[in-house]
């Protein structure tokens, strides 16, 4: 009798072990449930929560996904294109946007198309006669609308594209090649003076298209301002019009420049063409209009040791000048 007691209590404490222990051996029905996961497409649990696709188009090698991207219309060089016809630069523009639509688009589908093809989006930036701002085009003159309205709309929108690259995904900023801007007279002090701090944070910029249109007086002082506290050596390519000649004293790799276009048609003009001299050392080729030869003089061309090529455009000049001009060469 006193040991039934005592084996009821051994047998007791071993089967309170046993369930204190963990159970080495799942469940039947825990066997069958792994077995259902693993017919499922593989999918890989990030931190977030979210699940990543591996198949399909988003796990697409970056050389298929660029040889799709080919098949996009290619944007026309930016320094090649002339300033004097507003409707070649309007069918680009649209043409662009249409491009550019399409790759914001896929951007949206998911993380791997969103990694590949944004650096790309972001590549230029580009504010100027014919682009599309939101639903509406800028600089079409449509009833009712006015220069400051296109001035404001255009210069919103140059302030809006650098504050994406610079402030909402910094790390787009490297990827700024291209600079093709149009600046019109509103909130001008502002505007370049943004223009200018966020251009030193585009490392591999190296091609600038700049067009200042202004008819305030102070406009020039304003210009130089607004550079004057900066360098830009990643810049070697420079098409500029207006009071944008201002901006190339800060570009000391400088190699090709560019006068040519609407607002540049007096002297003086081209006297502010003679402060490159000793700002841009290394200029290898230049484009100005006949007219401004006589205005840059002998000195100007002595000035550049390494200047190989000097482009002469004929365009609005009458033709006793230009056979007198022709001759003479």
């Amino acid at each position: 009798m006193e040991d039934r007691p005592r084996r009821m209590v051994t047998r007791s404490k071993v089967l309170k072990v046993q369930k204190d222990r963990p159970s080495t051996n799942r469940p039947l029905t825990t066997r069958t449930n792994k077995k259902a996961k693993s017919a499922r497409p593989e999918k890989i649990e990030v931190k977030d929560g979210a699940r990543i696709n591996t198949r399909g188009l988003p796990m697409l090698p970056d050389e298929l996904l660029l040889e799709i991207m080919s098949f996009l219309p290619p944007k026309s060089d930016l320094l090649s294109m002339e300033l004097t016809d507003p409707r070649d630069l309007a069918q680009d523009a649209s043409d662009y946007a249409a491009k550019r639509d399409t790759l914001m688009a896929l951007t949206q589908t998911c993380r791997n198309l969103r990694r590949f093809f944004r650096p790309y989006i972001w590549s230029r930036i580009e504010v100027h006669h014919g682009i599309r701002v939101g639903e509406a085009v800028s600089a079409v003159w449509n009833r009712g609308s006015t220069s400051a309205n296109i001035g404001r709309m255009l210069n919103a929108e140059l302030v809006r594209q650098l504050e994406i690259v610079t402030v909402r995904d910094p790390s787009l900023a490297k990827s700024v090649k291209f600079l093709n801007v149009e600046v019109r007279d509103y909130s001008i002090p502002t505007v370049l003076a943004e223009l200018a701090r966020c251009m030193t944070l585009f490392p591999n910029l190296h091609s600038v298209k700049l067009d200042i249109s202004s008819s305030k007086p102070m406009a020039v002082k304003l210009v130089g301002e607004a550079f004057s506290s900066y360098l830009y050596p990643q810049v070697h390519l420079a098409l500029v019009s207006g009071w944008g000649i201002r901006f190339l004293r800060r570009c000391p790799s400088l190699r090709l420049a560019n006068f040519v276009g609407h607002g540049i048609r007096e002297s003086t003009d081209y006297a502010l063409a003679g402060q490159l001299m000793g700002a841009c050392p290394r200029l290898e080729n230049l484009k100005v209009s006949i007219g401004a030869m006589e205005s840059l003089g002998h000195e100007f061309m002595q000035a550049f040791r390494h200047l190989r090529i000097v482009d002469l455009d004929f365009h609005s000049f009458n033709h006793d000048l230009t056979k007198s001009r022709c001759s003479a060469r």
